[in-house]
């Protein structure tokens, strides 16, 4: 009897045991389908929080702003840059005037997502911080030969390139994150050696003729010829303002 009783109680164990494994794998599965129910929801959730954070800042969806923009080598401009045949979907172009055309149709390209990569990507620019590659294939890079001078590359961001008492900051580096957030701005992409004379790209004084709302440009024949000292000691691997900033200027555009 006595062997008996123990087998009956072994027999017992072992069923509670695997009564106990198989509820266990019961337990785990519902509980794994709402992890994952909770995870999406968090996902949605950040998702659209950030979308709506992008869509509060400027340029917003439906603001309208404008960039100038060019590219220097060596002692002058490149033609201005046209834009993609492809539809615009995003809503930051160029009509061909060396302008940046900036009115987020997504949020996706507003506040703080409004770049300079997203220009690059529509005109067909490549940019590395090693230099540009034109959208015919053409590239201009460090080292660039500028008549027995090696040129450096960095790009110029004049938050104001009508007042030639704030100087621009300078990239050295990462240059598509350069914002495009604020309006009548001036951006250059330079391939020149150290302590170029750099100007403000020629597209500047046409900031002041565009219509903010049909872009049409009102015809003026005032000039503005103002001209930055890069700095040769400007070798911060983000970002860094020009020392030491000469410029001479004639009379401002007016007009819209």
């Amino acid at each position: 009897m006595g062997k008996a009783s123990s087998s009956k109680k072994v027999a017992r164990a072992a069923r509670a045991g695997g009564s106990a494994k198989g509820s266990k794998r019961q337990w785990l599965f519902p509980a794994g389908i709402v992890l994952i129910f909770v995870l999406g929801i968090t996902i949605v959730v950040v998702a659209r929080s950030s979308n709506q954070k992008a869509s509060a800042e400027t340029p917003a969806v439906g603001d309208h702003y404008h960039n100038a923009f060019g590219i220097f080598v060596c002692d002058k401009y490149l033609p201005a840059l046209v834009d993609s045949t492809a539809a615009d979907t995003l809503g930051i172009h160029t009509h061909g005037e060396g302008i940046i055309h900036i009115h987020p149709f997504q949020t996706s390209v507003s506040g703080a997502n409004a770049k300079l990569s997203v220009y690059a990507d529509r005109v067909g620019l490549k940019l590395s911080n090693n230099g540009v590659t034109m959208p015919d294939g053409t590239s201009y890079d460090k080292g660039y030969d500028c008549n027995g001078t090696p040129a450096e590359v960095s790009a110029y961001y004049w938050s104001n390139p009508f007042d030639t008492s704030i100087p621009p900051k300078i990239y050295t580096s990462d240059f598509g994150s350069i914002p495009l957030r604020t309006d009548g701005a001036a951006i250059a992409i330079v391939i020149a050696p150290p302590g170029t004379n750099v100007p403000v790209p020629d597209s500047v004084p046409t900031l002041k003729k565009l219509d903010p709302v049909t872009d049409a440009v009102t015809p003026d024949s005032s000039t503005d010829t103002s001209v930055i000292q890069i700095d040769p000691s400007a070798t911060d691997t983000t970002a860094s303002t020009a020392a030491g900033a000469a410029s001479t200027s004639t009379s401002s555009p007016t007009g819209q």
